[in-house]
This record gives C-alpha cells, sequence and structure tokens, in this order.
C-alpha cells in the first residue's frame, strides 16, 4: 500500500509538470521572478480602467525605481572595475576585456543550445548544478512535446557588476548585468502557440573553471538584491 502510494505521488507530481508550460528562454521568460532558469509566462486578464492620479503616481514611482536601480548598478560596476584592476595585476583571469568575450561566447552559445535542446553543449557551459535544472526543463518540453525556438539572438549591453576573488581560484566568481532581445517562440506539435520579441535584463553568474567561465545562475531584473 506504501509502495502504492508513492508512485500515486509520482506520477501526480510528472503529470503537474507536463501540464504546466515549461521555462521560456535560456536562463529566463517571458516575465520576471524567481526562475533560476526559466521563468512563468504572463497571464492577462481583463484591464480596468485606471484614474489620471494613480497612472501619474505609477508613472513617477516606476521611474523612481529605475533610478534608484541604476544608481546601485553604476555604483556595483565602479567597484566591480576597481576590483578587476587590482586582481588583473596579478592574475591574468581577471583581465576584463577576456572575461567580456567568454561571456559574450557563453551567451549566444548558451541560447543556441537552449533552442537545439543540446545538452551536450550545455553541459560545456553551466555548472553541473545549473545544468541538471536546466536538463530538467528540457525533459519536461519534450514530454510536452514543445521547442523554446530563440531567433535573432542579440547581446545589446553586458558589465560586469559583482566581482568575487578569492585565495582559492575554485571560489572565483564574478556577476555581469546582461541585456538582450531575441524572439521568443514557444512551438508545441511543430505550431508556433506564442511569439516574444522585446528586450530584457537579467544577471548572470559565472564561476570559475580553470581559465574558463561557467554560468552557475541567472536573476532576473527585479533580483538584483540578491545578488552576492
Amino acid at each position: 500500500m506504501i509502495v502504492l502510494k508513492k508512485y500515486i505521488c509520482i506520477f501526480f507530481i510528472v503529470f503537474v509538470l507536463v501540464l504546466v508550460p515549461v521555462s521560456a528562454r535560456a536562463g529566463g521568460g517571458h516575465s520576471s521572478g524567481g526562475s533560476r532558469g526559466g521563468s512563468t509566462r504572463r497571464h492577462y486578464g481583463h484591464a480596468t480602467s485606471a484614474s489620471p492620479i494613480s497612472t501619474i503616481v505609477a508613472v513617477v514611482s516606476g521611474i523612481g525605481i529605475s533610478v534608484f536601480s541604476m544608481t546601485k548598478i553604476i555604483k556595483k560596476r565602479i567597484e566591480s572595475k576597481k576590483a578587476l584592476d587590482e586582481a588583473s595585476a596579478y592574475d591574468l583571469f581577471w583581465v576584463e576585456d577576456e572575461l567580456i568575450e567568454k561571456v559574450k561566447d557563453s551567451y549566444f552559445a548558451i541560447q543556441n543550445a537552449w533552442t537545439h535542446q543540446d545538452l551536450t553543449t550545455l553541459s560545456y557551459y553551466l555548472t553541473q548544478d545549473l545544468y541538471e535544472k536546466w536538463k530538467s526543463k528540457i525533459t519536461f518540453q519534450q514530454l510536452r512535446n514543445e521547442k523554446n525556438v530563440l531567433e535573432n539572438i542579440q547581446l545589446l549591453n553586458k558589465s560586469i557588476i559583482e566581482v568575487h576573488d578569492d585565495l582559492d581560484n575554485t571560489k572565483d566568481y564574478f556577476w555581469v548585468m546582461i541585456k538582450g532581445k531575441m524572439k521568443d517562440s514557444i512551438e508545441q506539435n511543430g505550431e508556433v502557440i506564442s511569439v516574444d520579441y522585446e528586450s530584457f535584463k537579467e544577471y548572470w553568474k559565472f564561476v570559475r573553471y580553470g581559465n574558463r567561465i561557467l554560468l552557475d545562475e541567472v536573476l532576473q531584473e527585479d533580483e538584483m538584491d540578491l545578488i552576492g
């Protein structure tokens, strides 16, 4: 009886996961939130009319949040630039231009591998922990006969905003602010069921692996406070 209950629970979990739409875009999705490699697509309801005052308050509040966020990013950028200059003086791994090139290579390789559900390539660019999470997401995509097709992939901006240089090189890591844009489509059974095309901002954490870098975590734009 206990064994039967166990299998029923496993079946229920798999059934729910198969029904729920799987992540969109490698690293993110159609909306922000604590996704770690995938986020939930937007759900739209009926719009309600807003008063002019509430609209103005919302706009001013949004501008205030954006200014505050940008101020924090600029501060982090200045601090990371100083840290990179100091670290690269004795460790060439931290030469900023070379790190940015590695980030650029990883970004395009990861997005393309996600589109083609190419686990071999993903295993080369991701840490083991993140690889296992994304492997599960791709497995559920396949169970639903889905593919997340990314096209016209652009990398509009990339800036290192956090640096951790440890005496133990295996504990080195850094965060990059990524701004990108792409055509982000979900296909099921060969038919397009959703399309998104807009710019996005995310924070990608890379860890050092010898002279290479591996993507370890992805945060959405509203999760900057979790960087550390």
